[in-house]
């Protein structure tokens, strides 16, 4: 995939982390990236937006990023879409029960910006 062509979108309920986020994926070269901060929304963008990858934070409110994630993976047309989830969280077993369920990788809080960058071209490459 192409860095300029490849489209991410970001759910996370920090608005901080969003913005980080961006800035970071920005600097490295890619450029369609769409945010929110509300996980009730996420369905709706990615039938709007059609994303490549999604980064996706595993607490959240009204819905967290495993629920979210059974959503989109329930569904014919977002079955084999990538998803890295977020997570300030060092808990073994969150990790395995999202691995299960599909995710590709974690990028873990605090950020560090080669190593989600690293995870989000490796995730692309094999898009």
């Amino acid at each position: 995939m192409n860095k300029l062509t490849s489209k991410i979108l970001i759910v996370d309920d920090n608005l901080a982390n969003i913005l980080l986020l961006e800035k970071m994926l920005t600097i490295s070269g890619y450029k369609n990236i769409k945010s929110s901060t509300d996980a009730r929304l996420t369905l709706e963008l990615f039938s709007t937006f059609q994303p490549d990858l999604v980064l996706l934070d595993f607490r959240m409110p009204f819905m967290d990023g495993l629920e979210v994630m059974d959503q989109l993976y329930s569904s014919q047309n977002y079955c084999m879409l990538p998803i890295i989830m977020i997570s300030a969280e060092n808990d073994k077993e969150y990790y395995e029960e999202a691995l299960t369920k599909g995710a590709m990788d974690f990028i873990t809080k605090p950020f560090n910006y080669s190593d989600i960058i690293l995870k989000i071209d490796n995730v692309l490459q094999f898009a």
